[in-house]
Parts: C-alpha cells; structure tokens; sequence
C-alpha cells in the first residue's frame, strides 16, 4: 500500500474558495480510495480503525458529512451521512434524501477510480431516491437539493465524457449550506 502522505491521490481536497467548514469535527489525514489508502476500519493503519466514537447522527454528523463530501472524502462523508439516514424518520422523505446523498457520494468514489459503468448505475439509485424525496421541504437540509442535484448530473455528464472519466475539481458541485448556525 503505497505511503498516505506521499500519494496527492489520498489526500484531502483543499477548502474551497469561498466554502466555509459547517462543522468542528476533524477531517482524516487521507482520504480512502480502494487500493490506494489503507481502510479505514478494518486495516490497523486506517484513520479510523479502533475509533471509540460512532458518528454523529444528528445535525452535526450531517454537516461533517457536507464538509467531508467538499474535501473529495466521499467515503468518509456516506460513513457521516449513513449514521444519520439511519436515525431519520423510516420512510421518510428526509431518509430518501439522506440515502441519494449517499449513493451520490458513493458515485464520485466510482468516478475517481474511473468505473463510468459504476457511475451511471448509482446515478439512478440516487435519481430514484431524490424522486421520492419531492416531500422534502424546500432548504429542509439546508440546501437547494433540486438545484444541486441538477449540477451533480451536470458534472457527472461532463466527466463520464471525458477519457478516462476523472473529477476536475474547477468543476465539481460543493454543497453550500444557506443555514449556517
């Protein structure tokens, strides 16, 4: 397994311009790609292997989960946002949403590795779930998800045209949260 800190491929994204943190909760040191950075639960030198701490399931696990998705940690951010889909209302139009929020960043992993098949199946998991979602009040997650979702599928256009498909991160659909305590 090639050296975390040395392999740019691993690390976290710079804050972006503009982009404020929506949490105080620390970002990992890599962020995990398979193949490229140790796992991190199941791999003694992963970030996050023996943690006595479970994430979030509140507001501020949703919130590390937004800065951890505009830092490229897609897995760490559906590791956050998956603490909270599971405390969410079942059936709800809030658990639909949380779980395309997963599935999206579960997209972006894919895209990093360069598996546009992975890509398209995902983005109609997670176009299914934002379509039960309509329930959801307007901003209820502190965004315009309509809005973003149509950026998501815009990027996700661009990029799987590209060869090999790959992020460009001038490009890439940062969630900007519009209620920031």
């Amino acid at each position: 397994m090639p050296d975390n800190a040395a392999n740019p491929r691993v690390k976290p994204w710079p804050r972006p311009r503009g982009i404020q943190r929506y949490s105080r909760l620390p970002l990992p040191p890599y962020r995990f790609i398979p193949k490229l950075a140790p796992h991190p639960i199941r791999e003694p030198e992963g970030h996050s292997h023996a943690r006595a701490d479970e994430p979030d399931p509140g507001e501020a696990g949703f919130r590390h989960g937004v800065d951890l998705y505009n830092r490229g940690c897609w897995w760490e951010a559906h590791e956050a946002w998956e603490a909270v889909w599971l405390a969410a209302e079942k059936a709800s139009a809030r658990k639909a949403a949380l779980q395309g929020l997963i599935q999206v960043a579960n997209a972006h992993l894919k895209l990093e590795q360069a598996n546009a098949r992975a890509v398209s199946r995902l983005r109609g998991k997670y176009g299914g779930l934002f379509d039960v979602a309509p329930g959801l009040a307007p901003g209820a997650l502190g965004f315009d998800l309509d809005g973003w979702r149509r950026a998501v599928d815009g990027y996700f256009d661009q990029m799987l045209a590209l060869d090999p498909p790959r992020h460009d991160r001038e490009r890439y659909p940062f969630i900007v949260l519009s209620s920031v305590e």
